[in-house]
């Protein structure tokens, strides 16, 4: 008796949105937004300004790079030097058609973020959106009270930030899931124990942040939740994602941007491999589309020649 399993394409409709360019441009134009966190957060960051400047995916090393002078037309505001420390420094700048900093912090409510958030309220203008998280260097890098400090900081820092600015929009963003086999500049050798069971210390952490967010009416954008379905696409470190993965993150914060904004949204793409370039499609130049038909007519060119060559040995 044979069973014929026949093999069915499943078409997921996704959470979010697919942001071109110009659909990006056309919701944060003339916005004023911040964003806090690590090096994920970063990642995240510096893909949303290159999709509001190019559209293209970002390369891998685009990504991985850090504290560079510039990227994107952004600029580099702080002068610290490279290092894999707790008191490393990171602010950039990006100011065209939408004011976007990023500050990079390894603890909640540390001296430095605050006294970022003073020279903020300087400015003439009010930020439109904050876009927070801390997790891992929280966790791992404060000394055996890291888990106690960081459920403290986590509180302190979401009513600081309400107090400071009352009108302004504050996404927090859980932490994205993490391997069991992870390691990083970010992960001390002395703590090196931690690692088998940091996944689940992150997974608690973003349940009590986000209890913390939600009873402060704060909104939280639950990454850790979409990402747990993409592990596949982690890159080796286990900390950190491929460029197809940090764009997800952008069209998912973009779309709860929008949302709230009561914004007509760009249209809904399908979890299929059609995903896997379709940011890339809506924004490419056509000397490059043209290109792209020049690869395939070569690629189909070259299998015809490889079938005729090898069905005579068949």
């Amino acid at each position: 008796m044979y069973i014929l399993l026949i093999a069915k394409v499943v078409r997921i409709t996704m959470a979010c949105d697919t942001f071109s360019s110009e659909a990006a441009n056309n919701l944060l134009g003339g916005k004023f937004i911040c964003i806090f966190g690590g090096s994920n957060i970063r990642s995240l960051y510096k893909d949303l300004i290159w999709l509001l400047e190019d559209g293209r995916l970002s390369s891998e090393t685009m990504l991985k790079t850090k504290n560079e002078e510039s990227h994107s037309n952004d600029i580099r505001l702080s002068n610290g030097p490279l290092h894999n420390g707790i008191h490393y420094e990171e602010v950039r700048e990006y100011n065209r058609n939408c004011h976007i900093t990023f500050q990079f912090i390894t603890r909640l409510y540390q001296t430095n973020f605050i006294d970022f958030i003073k020279s903020i309220e300087t400015l003439s203008k009010v930020p439109d959106v904050v876009i927070i998280n801390s997790c891992l260097w929280d966790l791992t890098r404060w000394g055996t009270t890291g888990i106690q400090q960081f459920k403290k900081n986590v509180f302190d820092t979401l009513t600081y930030l309400q107090s400071c600015w009352r009108s302004t929009r504050i996404i927090w963003l859980t932490a994205a899931p993490l391997a069991f086999q992870c390691y990083g500049g970010m992960l001390a050798e002395h703590n090196g124990y931690v690692r088998k069971s940091l996944p689940w210390h992150v997974l608690f952490a973003n349940n009590y942040a986000a209890n913390v967010a939600n009873s402060l009416n704060i909104d939280v954008l639950d990454l850790h939740y979409y990402f747990r379905f993409l592990m596949n696409y982690q890159v080796k470190d286990g900390i950190h994602w491929m460029p197809l993965t940090v764009r997800f993150a952008v069209n998912l914060l973009l779309t709860h941007i929008a949302s709230v904004w009561s914004v007509k949204l760009p249209g809904v793409s399908v979890l299929s491999r059609r995903f896997l370039i379709e940011s890339t499609r809506l924004n490419i130049l056509p000397l490059y589309q043209s290109e792209v038909k020049n690869n395939i007519r070569r690629r189909r060119r070259r299998r015809c020649r490889n079938f005729n060559r090898n069905r005579y040995y068949i």
